[in-house]
């Protein structure tokens, strides 16, 4: 009798490694996080959403002698941002300080808070502001004393309530 030479695995070998290459991919998941990683990409960009919004902010600041109040920048979130204040006859200066002013997220607008009780339709003028974000991933080190910087400028606890803030230096 001829002896046949089989060269397959068996299906015990194959279970075995395909439990190996299991615990090693989950390994591999835990040890990326990429839950982490996606929030930590999100909260960069909105970071840097807040730092283009004050660099608006100080543009505008420059034209007008005075920042927005909240309700004109809810109204301009979401949307470019130029004769800001045609409507109230004030500071109507046609210029383009952001070409869409971000917002936290499809349906929620960054926080923005200014000094308690200023107008620009003849009461005192907005001399401070804070726009503050709730971040995925909760700011430590830096983040902190930006954050204490700007609660002590705000009077609103609108502002406030983000985990990160920006507001006139």
């Amino acid at each position: 009798m001829k002896k046949i030479n089989q060269k397959a695995f068996t299906l015990i070998e194959l279970l075995v490694v395909i439990a190996i290459i299991a615990i090693l991919v989950t390994i591999v998941i835990v040890a990326i996080n990429p839950v982490r990683l996606i929030n930590d990409s999100r909260d960069s960009k909105m970071r840097s959403d807040m730092q283009q919004i004050k660099a608006s902010m100080q543009l505008y600041y420059n034209d007008c002698k005075f920042y927005p109040t909240s309700a004109q920048f809810a109204t301009i979130s979401g949307t470019s941002w130029g004769d800001l204040d045609a409507a109230n006859n004030t500071c109507d200066l046609n210029n383009n300080y952001m070409r869409q002013v971000p917002k936290q997220n499809a349906s929620t607008n960054f926080l923005y808070s200014t000094t308690s009780g200023c107008t620009n339709t003849g009461g005192a003028n907005c001399i401070n502001y804070v726009v503050g974000a709730n971040l995925n991933n909760p700011p430590t080190g830096a983040d902190t004393d930006t954050t204490t910087k700007c609660s002590a400028s705000a009077t609103s606890t609108t502002a406030n309530a983000g985990n990160s803030k920006v507001c006139n230096d």
